[in-house]
Formats: structure tokens, sequence, C-alpha cells
């Protein structure tokens, strides 16, 4: 009951939230109930006239967008808990500000027309407050905090501020012991509501005045979506026709029963009453022009027991200056207006506008601006330019359409609107439809009537078309009098006669046009006043004394009351029964004394506090109602009849206890020596309301105590027990039952396996091969079986299922280790004594496998090349592993010998010794690795340095001893092959030859030439001197040696060199003349060798030697056999002086690849076997088969001397010895002559 319940409230908290639709209800509620058995009051037929005159009206005010109200909103919610019947629920009003803005002026289709609307926007978070609400759950209550977030948008005609449509979100929270947990958070329900209407609901007709009234008959609907866990969301749409009637029944400050609202700018409001079909009241708002929209707006609803109220906190108006939000709006700095030639005029009339757009700034107005008039009613639309005096001019035809309320002095009422859609600023103003507009119009407002009836200090306002009243109740009448006329009215009287036929007048002052008076007077119905119809009238120049006034027809007004009886409460209960089981109220036969049918509401007290819990509704006036407790309950019947008059009357209900119920549950066997827990998981009583029954436990002994649903005690022996336990309640009576539990042996129990390394537990089961654990199980069982306990071991039950490992006692530890790595399964099985298992254990462990490492190893001492070492390598491993290790040297870590893996990890030498050597110089690194049977591997790298060892140079050649001597023209092969370095070495030296007699490189020094490169070299020596002949050898680390050896070249005789020189070839074209040539020869040089220092001839024959043999290559050289070339030596005339210019030598075409020979002179004729004399100390190296390039020209030349070039010179020659000759002329100028013949003289003399 209780969830169908709740399931009730929360739709009604759903529903309230809606309060733009009416909700309709067909029951008739009063506001405070009275016992019929008091007095009434005496009768007091008097009448009491007070006038008060007022011509004050409140028009329509236009909003601009981004204008902002705030309200203080309060629902109040008791009376809608109450209805819910929910037991034990409570909610405090809800609290919280609701904000409404207008978003946006925009464009609706209504019913084909197109209509300005203000689009709001309306949002408040509410909630009650935490501990501000309490909900029934599982038999208690839960007190938190309920919260709602509402989200809406409402659209509002801009003529009139009629409701069109509005539409929200709604989302109900609720929050136990006021946690905002998300995880404790209930969501009641989130849901969406949309509510249109037709025509839009007018809860205003403007302009407002005092008394004013009217009728508003209008279609909704609403479309309900959302979800909720607690109700169905789809069955809350709707649609139906509903009538509202309004009334404006006060004037001044909004104040309720003392109350009133924050913003304080709000003096000259008018309230509107308003009550629904029914004539129940619907509540009021208070319309403020200051804030320009309501102040206060107070909605009810008795049949559910709802009321709200927004009461204004703070007006924010856009576009104003002066703006105090909780009292002034200020000025509005820029106003478009509305101005109507007259705002009351007759149907399908021509009317005169304007429209003005100014400011209030004392800015220039607003010229050539385009506006809109719109007659929205009529679909008439008028584009406006304004002038230049911000004004712009139009006429309308009003046309004659009702505006959708029904009153009585009008035809209709219109917003005429002035838009600027450009800035969507608009100006509002009403025009009414009088059919009968004249000069002077005196009226009885009968419709304006304003009826306040005090009942027994409960003061209600009564809709005017319905008035009944019960004999003792005070009434007072507001009877309003008003010139419609176009002219002010003369002073006149005012006449009221009561229903029992007194009258007395008041006086009626002068009123402007549309001005009224209201007059004020007080009635008692008499106690004896018998049942029926009365009728109290007023009116206006009841002497007819103002003969202006063009209808009199509207001068008398006539108001009905009703003068009936409270209803008569006739009640039968028909109780004793128990509690769950329902009673019988039966009040069918009340009645209403003055006819029609009455109607109850049963207000029930359900917890013997004497205040009434839950209020039924019943058509029949019958109730059948059960109890969860027992006692006499209290319940309060509420007759009401069609006038809603109530009588109340107050019965008791006897209501019988009922027995509380237990049962038990628990296990139907335990094992001996253990606890056993006996609950009572269903208990309780019918009809206990506060407390439920208490639980005892006599024959046990409870670790909980005696009192409790639960009892927990220890069982020894085999054997079957009863428990008994007793429930009683509040009222003493009690239940007892029993529970029977049969105690069984006990089975081990395995409690756990552990893993224990060095003494410390470890939860990572991860050994390392050969790693000595502990493996440690410990079970439970009996006291008695607990020592004997068997532990059943197998370490690797996977590879060696038949070994096992048994221990007994109440604990085990085995010592084990495992030799290979990976994953090994242990099982352990526990028995008892019985032979019972306890259990089958299975663990894997994970075995690691141990690394190789290499102890440090010591590079050996530096070696030379080509020397050998030795290393010593040793690895360490698991000693499973140790037997397997596989050990191994890599010589060459850059090298990936045998392709696989990387080229560290190759295996050139097996073992643990290495013995080797380098043959190049450097730091080798050399890896010593170890891998196990699992392919892991150890390393570590030895650095091994290898120095170089210097070469040693040495030369041999045919002659022994350190010095050579040998004669001119001769040639030497000197032999370089037992110089000594090491083995690698050896065979890569470089070898090259300087001779200090040869200018290998032509640069005038005869030192540090490389003359050959080879490791042998042959030199031939043309003229005599000491030669120096040294050989250089340079291994491939740049490091050398070098050792000399000295050669004497004698001058060889002069008949040996010329049969030389003849057996060489080169005397075969000098002819036999050369015989006596030779012997000449001899004589000259013999007289003159001495005293002439040398020739043109021998400069040039010195300068001609100029070549730069390339250097052979490495390796063994070739060269030729016998003397050395023609041309690889020059002749040296020493004895000559030629007068004639000596021949310019030609080159020779040489095949390719031969040496090319340099211009040498032309040797003389010579005799034959005449030797002839070679250069001094020159040698000549025997080039091998290379070409040797020809020697270049020098660079520059000396200049020509003045008497030209030597007889006989080329300009060739001049380039090449021009140099040596000027020196050589030198040195003649500078030594004296000898006296003594010239050759030509000499050979003058030995002519024959």
């Amino acid at each position: 009951m209780a969830s169908s319940k709740l399931r009730t409230l929360l739709v009604f908290l759903i529903l309230f939230l809606m309060t733009a639709v009416p909700i309709v209800s067909t029951q008739y509620v009063v506001n405070t109930h009275y016992n019929i058995s008091e007095e009434l009051a005496e009768s007091k037929n008097e009448i009491q006239l007070t006038s008060q005159r007022s011509n004050h009206q409140i028009d329509i005010s236009p909003w601009r967008i981004t204008d902002k109200w705030t309200y203080d909103t309060v629902f109040d919610v008791a009376g809608l808990i109450a209805d819910a019947n929910l037991t034990g629920a409570s909610v405090n009003s809800l609290t919280g500000d609701t904000l409404i803005e207008v978003m946006d002026i925009i464009f609706a289709d209504i019913n084909g027309t197109q209509t300005l609307v203000y689009e709001l926007k309306i949002e408040g978070d509410f909630t009650s407050g935490n501990n501000g609400a309490t909900f029934p759950y599982d038999g208690s209550t839960v007190t938190g905090r309920l919260d709602i977030e509402y989200l809406g948008h409402d659209y509002v005609r801009v003529s009139d501020l009629a409701t069109v449509r509005n539409e929200f979100e709604v989302d109900v929270t609720f929050a136990p012991y006021n946690l905002g947990f998300s995880w404790i958070l209930q969501d009641l329900g989130e849901i969406q509501v949309n509510n249109t209407y037709w025509p839009p609901r007018e809860d205003y007709d403007f302009p407002l005045m005092m008394g004013d009234s009217w009728n508003a008959t209008y279609y909704s609907e609403t479309e309900v979506t959302g979800e909720s866990d607690y109700f169905d969301v789809s069955g809350l749409d709707s649609n139906g026709t509903d009538t509202t009637f309004y009334q404006v029944t006060q004037q001044g400050a909004p104040t309720e029963d003392g109350n009133g609202i924050t913003y304080s700018g709000c003096n000259d409001a008018m309230k509107i009453s308003s009550w629904n079909s029914t004539g129940a009241a619907g509540g009021f708002k208070w319309y403020c022009p200051n804030s320009r929209s309501y102040a206060w707006n107070s909605f009810q609803d008795q049949s559910l027991g709802l009321q709200i109220d927004w009461k204004l906190k703070s007006y924010n108006p856009t576009d104003s200056q002066g703006v105090s939000p909780s009292s002034s709006p200020g000025i509005r700095q820029t106003v478009v207006e509305s101005i109507p030639q007259f705002d009351r005029v007759r149907p399908d009339t021509i009317l005169g506008t304007w429209g003005n757009y100014s400011s209030n700034l004392g800015q220039n107005p607003q010229i050539n601006t385009n506006l809109q008039l719109r007659w929205e009613h009529e679909g008439i639309i008028q584009s406006l330019t304004t002038a230049s005096n911000g004004s712009a001019w139009t006429t309308i035809d009003v046309g004659h359409s009702d505006d959708n309320t029904t009153v009585n002095d009008d035809e209709g009422s219109h917003g005429l609107i002035i838009w600027d859609p450009v800035a969507k600023i608009v100006g509002v103003k009403t025009v009414v439809f009088d059919p009968l507009v004249i000069g002077i119009d005196l009226i009885a407002k009968q419709d304006g009537v304003i009826v306040q009836r005090n009942r027994s200090g409960v003061i209600t306002i009564l809709n005017p078309d319905v008035i009944t009243v019960l004999p003792g109740d005070a009434l007072q009448f507001w009877l309003i009098t008003q010139n419609k006329g176009t002219q002010v009215s003369p002073a006149t009287q005012m006449e009221v006669s009561t229903p029992d036929g007194s009258s007395n007048q008041t006086n009626v002052p002068p009123l402007p046009p549309l001005g009224q008076a209201t007059i004020s007077a007080n009635w008692t119905v008499p106690a004896e006043q018998a049942i029926g119809n009365l009728t109290l009238t007023f009116e206006v120049d009841p002497e007819e004394l103002i003969t202006e006034d063009a209808n009199r027809s509207n001068n008398l007004a006539l108001i009905s009351i009703f003068v009936g009886r409270a209803p008569i409460v006739n009640v039968t209960v028909y109780d004793e029964v128990y509690t769950h089981a329902n009673a019988t109220i039966d009040a069918s036969t009340s009645y209403d004394p003055d006819g029609g049918e009455v109607e109850c509401d049963f207000a029930i007290d359900e917890d013997n506090d004497e205040i009434f819990d839950t209020m039924v509704f019943s058509e029949n006036c019958t109730l059948e109602w059960s109890w969860i407790d027992d006692g006499e309950q209290m319940v309060w019947i509420y007759v009401y009849d069609m006038e809603g008059d109530v009588a109340l009357e107050q019965v008791n209900v006897t209501i019988l206890n009922q027995v509380p119920w237990i049962s038990l549950s628990g296990p139907e066997s335990v094992v001996a020596d253990s606890k056993i827990t006996i609950t009572a998981d269903d208990y309780g009583d019918n009809d206990s309301y506060m407390e439920p029954v208490s639980i005892s436990w006599p024959n046990s002994m409870c670790e909980e105590g005696v009192t409790q649903p639960t009892c927990t005690f220890s069982v020894f022996e085999e054997t079957n027990i009863s428990v008994l336990a007793i429930a009683t309640d509040e009222d003493g009576a009690t239940t007892s039952t029993t529970f029977q539990v049969g105690i069984t042996n006990m089975p081990p129990i395995l409690e756990s396996v552990e893993l224990w390394i060095d003494g410390v537990i470890s939860d990572n089961w991860t050994v390392m091969e050969d790693q000595v654990v502990e493996l440690r199980a410990t079970g439970n069982d009996t006291s008695l079986d607990l020592p004997l306990l068997v532990y059943d071991w197998h370490t690797d039950v996977d590879l060696f299922p038949e070994m096992s490992i048994a221990t007994s006692g109440e604990n085990s530890i085995i010592e084990t280790a495992w030799n290979t790595s990976g994953t090994h399964r242990i099982q352990v099985e526990l028995f008892d004594d019985d032979g019972v298992s306890g259990g089958l254990y299975n663990r894997t462990i994970n075995v690691t496998n141990i690394f190789p490492t290499i102890p440090e190893i010591s590079p050996p001492l530096p070696a030379y090349e080509d020397q050998e070492f030795s290393l010593l390598g040793s690895a360490i491993d698991s000693s499973s592993d140790t037997e397997s290790l596989v050990l191994c040297w890599d010589i060459n870590a850059e090298e990936n010998s045998d392709g696989n893996g990387t080229s560290w990890d190759d295996c050139d030498v097996v073992g643990t010794v290495l013995t080797y050597s380098f043959a190049i110089r450097g730091i080798h690194v050399i890896t010593f690795h170890a891998t196990d049977d699992d392919g892991a591997s150890g390393w570590q790298n030895i650095s091994v340095t290898t120095i170089n060892k210097a070469p040693t140079a040495s030369i041999t050649s045919s002659f022994e001893g350190d010095s050579i001597s040998i004669e001119e023209g001769e040639s030497i092969t000197f032999y370089g092959n037992e110089s000594d370095d090491t083995l690698f070495d050896q065979a890569n030296l470089w070898m090259w030859w300087d001779s200090t007699c040869h200018d290998g490189d032509s640069d005038g020094i005869l030192v540090d030439d490389i003359d050959a490169e080879a490791s042998f070299a042959t030199f031939a020596f043309a003229k005599p001197g000491i030669c120096t002949i040294t050989l250089h050898v340079e291994d491939d680390d740049g490091e050398s040696d070098s050792t000399s050896m000295t050669v004497e070249v004698t001058e060889k005789p002069l008949s040996s060199a010329l049969l030389s020189s003849i057996a060489s070839g080169k005397g075969i074209v000098i002819g036999l003349g050369i015989v006596l040539i030779a012997l000449l020869l001899v004589f000259i040089i013999s007289r003159r060798k001495q005293e002439i220092p040398g020739s043109i001839a021998q400069q040039q024959s010195k300068q001609s030697k100029a070549w730069d043999l390339q250097a052979p290559s490495q390796g063994i050289l070739s060269h030729a056999s016998g003397a050395a070339p023609m041309d690889s030596y020059e002749i040296e005339l020493n004895s000559i002086d030629f007068q004639t210019p000596a021949p310019t030598a030609q080159p020779a075409v040489m095949p390719a690849h031969q040496p090319v020979a340099q211009p040498v002179a032309q040797p003389a004729v010579m005799p034959a076997h005449q030797p002839v004399a070679q250069p001094v100390a020159q040698t000549v190296v025997i080039p091998t088969s290379q070409h040797v390039p020809a020697f270049p020209p020098p660079a520059s030349a000396p200049p020509i001397p003045a008497q030209g070039l030597p007889p006989g010179w080329s300009q060739e020659q001049w380039l090449i010895y021009g140099e040596k000759w000027l020196e050589e002329q030198n040195q003649i100028a500078s030594t004296p002559s000898r006296a003594g013949k010239d050759l030509s003289e000499l050979l003058d003399d030995l002519d024959f």
C-alpha cells in the first residue's frame, strides 16, 4: 500500500507544477471546517453604507526583450500530502526563486492569424530543505531533502497578455538523509509538459477597474512526456474545456492575511480573484502597473489541498534609467507609443491613431523610422513612417469582433499595437467597444458586486454569480455605480434594499467619464431566516433626478442570495474488526435540509494522535478503511451540500489486536565444533505501528543477547537440537516457534598454502632455479581431528606425478627446489583421520632461469703485433646448469662469423683458455660468453692492447762492408730485404731509397728525395765522388727506420771511358777520324785541365740531366743489364772551346710508356778507345718500365743579353740554360786569362 500511495503522491507533485493548467475539481471544499453545534450569530438586519469615488483604471503595459522579474516562490503541499493517503509522509513548503525573462518577441499563427507574442523563459530551483521531506519505505520512514528543478517557456500575446502556450521541464529528486551523492540520490521523475490554449487564456481584461468581472472559456490540451520509476508518464495527457470567472476585488498594496511582498512599488495594484466552473476559489493575481506584470500570483486548488505563491522580489527593466530593482522601474529611455484618438468607441467606427517614437531623455525623436500598426484580431497591418516629430498618423476601421471574454458593459476590448520590427519595440493601448456611448449613463454594476462572507471568523470572497449563505453569516457588499458616459455626471443618491425589505440611501458624488463610486453595505443573515432565495437591490438615482441619464435601464441591480442550511450528518460505524481488516463508516443517510445531494470527506487518524493523517473523498458518503494498529481510532466526517455548506461529525472506530507472527531460518545441519546462527527473518505484528515486535530465545546462549532477531551460539556434539524463539508485540501478545538443527562431522579445511623464502612469506610465486624454498600449508578441523591431519604434497605434479611428500599435524612445512625453469604445478591435499578430504589445492609456481655470470677477466699486458697472449675465463650458474654451460670466445666483436644472433656471440674459440695474437696494433675487444641450457647468456668484454713494433732498416749489396768503391759509370744494386719487422708488417713495409748523388725531385737539394721505391734499387754512378745511399723503411702504422751506405766513385781512365762510349754505340757516327781527334784532345786536356773552368757546352751538359724519374712501385725492381742507357749521362768536354754554335738537341721520338730524352749536347767525334770524361759523382737510377715524364722548363727565363742570344742558341735553349750561361760568363769575367794560345790557335798549329 505504501508504494501505491507514494506513486500517487509523486503524480500530484508533478501535477501541482502544471500551474498553467487549472485543475478541474468536482468537489465543493471550504477552507476551514466548523462545528455545526455552534450557536448562530444574532441577526443584525442593518445596512452600513460608505461611499468612495474612483475613476482609476489600469491599462496594459508593454514589455521589452531582456526585462526580468524575480519572485519568491512557496509551494504549500501539506494538503496534497494528506489527500495522497500516505501514512508517515510529510513535506515542508518548497521554497526558491523563480526567474522570468523576456527572451524575444516573435510571430505565432493563432487560428490563421499572424500574432505577435512574447517568449518568456521561466526557471527555478525549489527545495524542502534538509530534513524537510519524509516518505515511508519498507515499513519505516526515510527523511531527507526534496528538490525540484523547473525550466519552462511561456508564449504570451502582446496585445492583451493572454497565454497562448507554455512548455516546461520538471525534475524531481529526493536526497535521503540530505545526501546528494549520485549513487544515493533518487530521481523520482523527469517530465516535459506542453500546454496549449484556444482561445488564448485571458487572465486580464484590460483596462482594469475595481469591480470589473469577466468569464473566460477556453479549450486546453496537455501533453506529458518523460520518465519515472514511480508512475506511468503516458497516462498524464489530458484535454478539455474549462471556464474561469475573474473579478477585480481589491485595490492598493498587495496584502493577504497581513502578509505582503518584497517589492515596494505596487501601492496601486489591483487584485484579480478567480473561481473555477464549480465555484471553487482558484486563487488570485495582484496586477502591478509599476512592475508591468503581476506582483503576487497565488494558485489554489482546494480539491488537491495545494497552494503556490509567487511574490515579486525584484524587477529589472531594460533600456531604463533610475531603476531600483526592489521598488521602481525607472523611466524607459526609448518609447514606442500607441495613442488612439479614443479608447472607447462604438463597433465599426473609423478610429484615428498616432504612433509616437520618442525618447524620455530629451533626445531627438526617431524620424523616418518604419513602424507597423497591428490590429491583429481583424487582420489589419499598416506600415507607418515617422515624421520629423517622431509621430505617424493613420486611421482604421475597428470592426466589431468580440474578445472571447464575457462581460455585461462592453462588446470587447483589444490591444492596438505600434511595432518597430527592427528594434523589436512595441507600444500597446487597449480600445474598448461600447455600443452605447452617450453623454451621461449612470449604471449599477451588477457584475461588479464584491461579496465577502464571514462565517465563524473565516472570511471568504464569494463568486457574485452564486451567493449562498447560512443563518448567522455576516456579509459585506461592495456595490459599484459607474458613469459610462462621456460627460461628468451630477451628484446623486444610491439606495440599497435588503432582503427583509429595509432600505437606506447614501450619496454618490459627481463622476467623470468612466468614473465610479463604491458603496460598502453590511448585512448579517438572521438566525431565523427561512430557506430560500433573497434579493438585495441597489439603485443609482432612484428618484430619477438626473434627466441627462440617457439610459435608465441599467440604473437598478438585483443580487440574488440563497439562504440554506448546513447538511445533517447521520453515521453508522461497523467496527470491532481486527487490524488490516476493513471497518465501515456509513454516512450515506446524511442529507441537506435545503435540498440537493451531499458528498463527504473522511478525515482519518491513523496513529492515535487525534490529528487526521489522511483525507478520503466519497460521493456516497461511505468509507471502508483498515487500520494497522488496534485501539479506538478517530474519524471526522465532513458532509458537503451543493452550496458548499459543510457539517462535521466525529466518530471512534474500535480495532482489535492481532497476535504477532514469527518464522525462523537457519542451516538444517552444521558440523561439530562450530557456531550456528538462527534468524527470525520473517516476523512482525500486523497492528504494531510504532515499534516492531521483540524476539527472545529462552533456551539459547545467544552472542547477540536474548532480545535480538538473530541468535548465534556454538555446538560441539554430533546430535540434533531444537531452538525456541518467542515474538511479543506491544500489547503483550506472544507467538512461539522452534527450529531443528542436526550437528554433523566437519571435514577438514585447507585454509592456506604459502611460499616462504629465507624465512619471509612471498606473495609472488616466482623463484629461481635450484633455489631452496619452504612450502607451508595450514588446515583446520575440529579440535579432536586437528593434530591428526595429513598433508599430501606433489611439488611437480605434471612432470613427476609419482613423486609425493606426506606430513602430518596441524600444519605442514616442506623444503623443495626446482632445477628447470618454467611453470610447475604444486598440488597438496588435506585428509583427516577418517580419510575425508579437505579439498585439493593446486598452485602454479614460476621458476626463473638464472643467467650465467662471468667473473672479472683481467686484460693482458700490451703485446706487440703477432705476439701471442693468453686469457683465462670462467662462468658461474646454478648448480643444475653448470655442467651444460657452453663457454666461447668471440675474437672479433664486429663480425658475425656464424651468421646467427649478434656479432659478439660467435663461438670462434671454445673453452676457458684463449691463446691468440693480433697482427694490427690497437685495442681489440674479445668477448667471453657462457650460454646455459635455456639459451640465456652472460658475457664479458676484454680489451686487449696490441702495440706496433718499429721496423729495422738493413742494406745489402754485392759488396761487403759499409763502404763501397767503384769507378765512375758503374752501377750497383742495393737490397733492403733484410730489413726486419713483425710478420704482418714485414709484407707491407714501404721502402724507398735516397742517393746524395741524385736530385730525384730536381729541387736542387740532393737529400730527402725518394729516388726509388722498392725492396731493392740499382744506381749508376756517372761521376767520381762520394755518394751516400740511404734506405728508408716505414710500416703501416707510420713508424720508420733508415740506414745508409757510402759509395766512393773513382775516376775511370780515359781510354776505358772512350772504349766504353764506343762500345755503347755512341761512337758509330763519328767515323774513323775520331782517333786523331781523341789524340788531340788528350794533349789539350793534359795542358789546360785546371786552367779553364768550363765552357758553355759543359753547362749545357749539366743542365741536360734534368730528369725527374718516376719512382718505381713497391716490390722487386726490374732493370737493364750493362751500362746505363745512352741518354742517362752527359759528356763533359773540359778541354774544348768551340767557336761555332753548338747544335740544338732534338728529342728522339719514343714509343709509348718510354722515357722521353731531354736535349743533350751533341758529342764531338772522338778517336777510338778514347775515354770520355763523366760528370763528377753523378749517379743515375736505372729506370723501370714505367713512363718517365719530361722535365718541365723553368717557370721564367732571364732577360736576353743586349748583344742578343749566344751564337747558335735558340729561344728554347735560352729558356732552359740561359740563367746558367750568365753565371758562367760572370765567372769567366772574374778569372784572369792565362797566357797562351786559344784553341783555334792550337788547332792551327796542328794543321798538317
